[in-house]
Protein backbone atom coordinates (compact mmCIF):
# COMPACT_ATOMS: atom_id res chain seq x y z
CA UNK A 1 0.00 0.00 0.00
CA UNK A 2 1.48 3.10 -0.94
CA UNK A 3 0.93 6.38 1.06
CA UNK A 4 -0.45 10.08 -0.01
CA UNK A 5 0.01 13.41 1.00
CA UNK A 6 -2.84 15.49 2.47
CA UNK A 7 -2.72 19.59 3.05
CA UNK A 8 -5.57 21.00 4.92
CA UNK A 9 -4.96 24.74 5.30
CA UNK A 10 -6.72 27.05 8.09
CA UNK A 11 -7.80 24.24 10.39
CA UNK A 12 -9.15 26.66 12.59
CA UNK A 13 -11.86 27.43 10.51
CA UNK A 14 -13.26 24.38 9.97
CA UNK A 15 -13.26 23.31 13.38
CA UNK A 16 -15.84 20.19 12.97
CA UNK A 17 -14.01 19.14 10.03
CA UNK A 18 -11.01 18.77 12.24
CA UNK A 19 -13.22 16.91 14.61
CA UNK A 20 -14.28 14.52 12.25
CA UNK A 21 -10.63 13.96 11.09
CA UNK A 22 -10.04 13.11 14.78
CA UNK A 23 -12.15 10.36 14.75
CA UNK A 24 -10.79 9.16 11.28
CA UNK A 25 -7.58 9.25 12.92
CA UNK A 26 -8.49 7.63 15.92
CA UNK A 27 -9.83 4.73 13.76
CA UNK A 28 -6.40 4.00 11.54
CA UNK A 29 -5.03 0.72 12.65
CA UNK A 30 -2.59 0.23 10.00
CA UNK A 31 -1.17 3.78 8.32
CA UNK A 32 0.89 3.25 5.37
CA UNK A 33 4.31 4.58 5.76
CA UNK A 34 4.11 7.33 3.17
CA UNK A 35 1.24 8.50 4.09
CA UNK A 36 1.49 12.67 5.61
CA UNK A 37 -1.01 15.34 6.46
CA UNK A 38 -0.18 18.32 6.78
CA UNK A 39 -2.68 20.87 8.39
CA UNK A 40 -2.11 24.66 8.63
CA UNK A 41 -3.50 26.65 11.45
CA UNK A 42 -3.80 29.63 13.98
CA UNK A 43 -4.01 28.51 17.62
CA UNK A 44 -7.21 27.85 18.75
CA UNK A 45 -8.81 26.76 22.36
CA UNK A 46 -11.50 24.52 20.82
CA UNK A 47 -9.08 22.82 18.16
CA UNK A 48 -8.96 19.20 19.03
CA UNK A 49 -6.53 17.92 21.48
CA UNK A 50 -6.33 14.15 20.13
CA UNK A 51 -5.31 15.90 16.85
CA UNK A 52 -2.65 18.27 18.56
CA UNK A 53 -1.45 15.30 20.70
CA UNK A 54 -0.75 13.19 17.38
CA UNK A 55 1.10 15.47 15.75
CA UNK A 56 3.97 16.82 15.03
CA UNK A 57 3.80 20.66 15.55
CA UNK A 58 5.92 23.36 13.66
CA UNK A 59 5.67 27.08 14.33
CA UNK A 60 6.57 29.33 11.77
CA UNK A 61 6.80 32.09 13.57
CA UNK A 62 9.41 34.86 13.60
CA UNK A 63 11.79 35.83 16.48
CA UNK A 64 10.87 38.68 19.03
CA UNK A 65 13.46 40.55 18.19
CA UNK A 66 14.14 40.11 14.45
CA UNK A 67 12.12 43.34 13.85
CA UNK A 68 13.68 45.74 16.72
CA UNK A 69 17.57 44.27 14.97
CA UNK A 70 16.39 44.91 11.12
CA UNK A 71 15.54 48.92 12.24
CA UNK A 72 19.27 48.81 13.93
CA UNK A 73 20.56 47.48 10.76
CA UNK A 74 19.40 49.70 8.58
CA UNK A 75 20.04 53.04 11.08
CA UNK A 76 23.59 52.02 10.93
CA UNK A 77 23.84 51.16 8.01
CA UNK A 78 26.35 53.49 5.81
CA UNK A 79 24.40 55.57 3.43
CA UNK A 80 26.56 55.65 0.36
CA UNK A 81 25.98 51.43 0.56
CA UNK A 82 22.06 52.43 0.33
CA UNK A 83 22.46 54.72 -2.87
CA UNK A 84 25.07 52.04 -4.53
CA UNK A 85 21.94 49.77 -4.28
CA UNK A 86 20.37 51.12 -7.02
CA UNK A 87 18.50 48.37 -9.11
CA UNK A 88 15.79 46.22 -6.83
CA UNK A 89 17.67 43.59 -7.36
CA UNK A 90 20.95 45.12 -5.70
CA UNK A 91 18.42 46.30 -2.46
CA UNK A 92 16.50 42.68 -2.07
CA UNK A 93 19.88 41.20 -1.70
CA UNK A 94 20.62 43.81 1.01
CA UNK A 95 17.45 43.25 2.76
CA UNK A 96 17.99 39.51 2.37
CA UNK A 97 21.65 39.98 4.00
CA UNK A 98 19.77 41.98 6.80
CA UNK A 99 17.26 39.60 7.45
CA UNK A 100 19.81 36.64 7.83
CA UNK A 101 21.89 38.31 9.71
CA UNK A 102 18.97 39.74 12.03
CA UNK A 103 17.52 36.10 12.35
CA UNK A 104 21.23 34.70 13.40
CA UNK A 105 21.63 37.46 15.79
CA UNK A 106 18.64 36.32 17.42
CA UNK A 107 18.85 32.52 17.88
CA UNK A 108 22.60 33.22 18.22
CA UNK A 109 22.17 31.38 22.00
CA UNK A 110 23.09 28.13 20.24
CA UNK A 111 25.93 29.35 18.41
CA UNK A 112 29.80 29.17 20.68
CA UNK A 113 31.48 32.38 19.58
CA UNK A 114 29.60 35.41 19.26
CA UNK A 115 29.68 37.66 16.40
CA UNK A 116 28.89 41.54 15.92
CA UNK A 117 28.24 42.39 12.52
CA UNK A 118 29.24 45.64 11.89
CA UNK A 119 29.64 48.59 9.08
CA UNK A 120 33.04 47.04 7.99
CA UNK A 121 30.91 43.67 6.74
CA UNK A 122 28.66 45.32 5.29
CA UNK A 123 31.14 47.08 2.99
CA UNK A 124 32.97 43.39 2.21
Amino acid sequence: TQGCWVLVQNGHLGLGLMEQLEEMMARFEDVPTGFRLWITSQPHDRFPLGLLKRSTKVADEPPRGVRARLKRMYATMPPELLDAASQPADRKALYALAFMHSVVQERRSGFRAPYDFGPSDWLA
